[in-house]
């Protein structure tokens, strides 16, 4: 467990960065949305598929360690895909 902290550590900094550059980036000013009859924020899609791809990134990470018979990496490495998933939405949903 001594990857722990790091592998994890790394892949939640890397989600707080696009999470803090879809907010920036991502919104739409009030004054152009009045004609808008359903508002889903830019930001909240391009944050939505990017932990989904981040997700599918540390998933496949995890098998390829336990392919490797690296069981303790493979297993921190679906840990983290679990955390960013849960973690992200629950950050993603902050946006709308």
């Amino acid at each position: 467990m001594k990857n722990f902290g790091k592998i994890v550590g790394v892949n939640l900094l890397i989600l707080l960065i696009y999470a803090i550059i879809c907010k920036v980036f991502g919104e739409i000013p009030p004054e152009n949305r009045k004609n808008l009859h359903i508002y889903i924020a830019p930001g909240m899609l391009w944050m939505a598929i990017l932990i989904i791809i981040h997700t599918v990134f540390c998933l496949g990470f995890g098998i390829k360690k336990f392919v490797e018979r690296k069981k303790q990496e493979g297993g921190i490495y679906l840990l983290t895909s679990l955390l960013v998933l849960i973690i992200g939405f629950g950050t993603c949903t902050q946006f709308g």
